[in-house]
């Protein structure tokens, strides 16, 4: 019996070291902007774009209480199973707020997007999170919401690496929204940090595009 043990004990450690690792392994993390949440008993979930619940709890939902104001938006950073996706775990959540903007252009009935920010959130050793920030205006430049998109890369340590890595590995990413300004502070950091937008503009959203152009051409 006791030869059987010593046989038996370590391949059982072997096999729940390479159970603990295939586990491991098998979560990804993910980030999206934050579509809704809700509860039921004990049970609290986010929603994500596609309306697929991310477990959550209490602390995270009360922390968006605020989330239906127009210039109020969130981000979900997750883990997820990728063998099983419905199992998906909120890890982080990050907040945006923009003051609202005060209205004095020419009115016009038409909608285009700002880009008003970068930032890079850590996750855990492996990964972070860069985020760009959108603000969204329709009928007479109405503030009609803010769009903050994520993508996760490896671990970095400021937003000009973030913007390094993109570029040379996801630069999709980079294209600009349709019909997008670029706020002069953040073409000023862009300056400041000696980065090069070549992925970002497009006939869509031109590098000499302004809110006025945008109004003039009835775009």
């Amino acid at each position: 019996m006791r030869k059987i043990l010593y046989i038996f004990l370590p391949l059982l450690l072997v096999v729940l070291i390479a159970a603990v690792y295939l586990v491991q392994k098998s979560q990804v993390i993910k980030a999206e902007m934050v579509w809704g949440s809700g509860r039921d008993a004990d049970r609290h979930y986010i929603l994500n774009k596609e309306f697929e619940e991310i477990k959550s709890n209490a602390e995270q939902i009360n922390m968006m209480k605020d989330s239906t104001y127009v210039n109020i938006n969130y981000v979900v950073i997750y883990e997820e199973n990728k063998w099983f996706q419905n199992q998906k775990k909120a890890l982080k959540l990050i907040r945006f707020e923009r003051p609202l903007p005060e209205v004095k252009l020419k009115s016009a009935d038409t909608m285009y997007y700002k880009l008003v920010d970068e930032s890079v959130h850590d996750v855990n050793e492996k990964h972070s999170v860069f985020i760009r920030l959108y603000e969204k205006y329709e009928n007479n430049h109405n503030l009609f919401g803010l769009e903050p998109l994520p993508i996760v890369i490896p671990r970095v340590n400021s937003v000009q690496e973030a913007r390094t890595w993109i570029q040379a590995n996801e630069p999709g990413f980079m294209k600009l929204l349709p019909s997008t300004v670029v706020e002069t502070d953040l073409l000023n950091e862009w300056t400041n940090d000696h980065y090069e937008p070549a992925t970002e503009y497009s006939t869509q959203s031109p590098e000499d595009l302004t809110v006025q152009k945008i109004v003039e051409n009835g775009k």
